[in-house]
């Protein structure tokens, strides 16, 4: 609490010195953009489907004030069209939706519109020097923004970020009291942050209960990036999760050719204290320590690149990683996916995509394949969210306009999961898990 109102104090404070620099030239941009999407999930036989449609828009600001200072604001906001879709129950699993449900969360939203400030900091840039104070998104492995209506990391805090002109190496450092879930839009503290989504279930097969018993109060994260040749650079992170986890990372990258990458990375996670509470049925870290490690072979033909990618979590604990805070960090991840959550688990994945351009507009198309080794769905010790063993496929393709109306575009994406083992017929294992079509269409236009 004292951190936080000591940093609106701060911008506050900056506010009024930038309004005495009357001598300095001011500039403002201003920036936004509106999107419409429609989801559905289609399960096998006479398991349930769903579907959503909504509406959600951003308008941002940023004001140079001096060569030194600018402020940045930005809201969004959110129109749903219909809870029909989300409220469905299938009476075979008593499952609700899964991806549909984090566009629209009627648990922690009211009514048919949602509103969120996400941005709102100062801004100081020293050359060498950059710090911001107040709310602003994050992009980190563990916490980033995602394509959801509300960006999931939304912060509030200090960032400061060294990053010398040479380029060869740069430090980054964030510490965080707040963060809003991507499913609920609403900053919480650190410990209330997660949760928001799906619980899952505990190592003993019961429901999780860890959704407002997280004791944290603030999280810590390092970053330091160097050049040891132009083939060979790393990437260090350090998340410190205070009184819940500390996650190291480092991903080292080492460039063949100019066309040719491999990329490698290791991550281990150690529970702090006792994983956010005393109680173990209210804890959010089960494992003492959990570990991945991943590949990813990388080649690009002209417009095209191919990647080949492996993951691995080992049987050393169930990792777990906030889904509230953004996509996971895994070589393997694609969309509608996730591997968090799992202990002895394997996934290779295979990725195509081709990106060009014309005068008239801009083009993306990539299609994916992989194929998933977990645990049995019902080993809760072992598998959080009953995630099967599964083979995923799945493409998008995504058009810019240039010319016509510029910032106009159009994204549609659409996969298909094949269950891989023999679930004894419990489909509570395989509604909106395997066996189901997901598409997914946007439009939007962007300023």
């Amino acid at each position: 609490m004292i951190m936080r109102k000591g940093g609106f104090l701060l911008v506050f404070m900056l506010v009024n010195i930038a309004l005495l620099a009357q001598n300095e030239e001011k500039t403002t941009k201003v920036y936004g953009g509106i999107t419409t999407r429609t989801m559905g999930t289609f399960n096998r036989g006479e398991l349930t489907d769903y579907h959503i449609t909504v509406s959600y828009a951003n308008v941002g600001v940023e004001q140079r004030v001096t060569p030194w200072l600018s402020f940045s604001a930005q809201v969004n906001g959110l129109l749903n069209y219909g809870l029909d879709g989300l409220l469905r129950v299938d009476p075979t699993t008593n499952s609700g939706p899964i991806y549909e449900a984090n566009l629209w969360t009627p648990v922690w939203m009211e009514g048919s519109t949602h509103f969120e400030l996400p941005i709102l900091s100062a801004n100081l840039n020293f050359n060498e020097h950059q710090i911001k104070v107040g709310r602003f998104l994050v992009n980190t492995p563990l916490i980033n923004t995602e394509g959801w209506p509300f960006p999931g990391a939304a912060s509030e805090g200090v960032y400061y970020q060294f990053k010398p002109l040479e380029k060869k190496f740069s430090l980054q450092a964030y510490a965080l009291t707040r963060i809003a879930p991507r499913f609920s839009a609403r900053f919480e503290n650190i410990g209330n942050s997660i949760g928001r989504g799906g619980l899952g279930f505990e190592v003993d097969g019961d429901l999780s209960n860890y959704l407002g018993n997280v004791d944290s109060d603030f999280q810590l994260v390092l970053n330091a990036n160097f050049e040891v040749s132009e083939h060979l650079s790393f990437d260090l992170w350090e998340f410190y999760t205070d009184n819940v986890m500390n996650n190291f990372i480092i991903e080292p990258t080492i460039s063949f050719t100019s066309d040719l990458r491999l990329k490698l990375m290791y991550l281990q996670q150690h529970k702090v204290n006792n994983g956010g509470n005393d109680d173990e049925e209210l804890t959010y870290v089960v494992s003492d320590q959990s570990s991945y490690f991943g590949g990813r072979l990388e080649k690009d033909f002209g417009v095209h690149s191919i990647q080949l990618n492996a993951s691995r979590i080992t049987d050393q604990g169930r990792l777990q990683l906030p889904r509230d805070w953004g996509v996971e960090p895994f070589y393997s991840f694609q969309r509608r996916t996730r591997m968090e959550g799992l202990q002895d688990a394997t996934e290779v994945m295979v990725k195509w995509q081709r990106t060009w351009a014309n005068d008239e507009a801009s083009f993306r198309w990539y299609a994916s394949a992989s194929r998933g080794w977990f645990p049995f769905p019902g080993d809760a010790e072992k598998n959080k969210y009953r995630t099967t063993s599964s083979a995923h496929i799945d493409n998008a393709f995504k058009f810019t306009s240039k010319r016509w109306v510029k910032g106009l575009g159009a994204e549609l994406y659409m996969a298909y999961r094949f269950l891989a083992e023999d679930i004894n017929g419990d489909y509570r294992y395989l509604i909106n898990r395997a066996d189901f079509f997901h598409i997914d269409f946007l439009v939007s236009y962007s300023f």
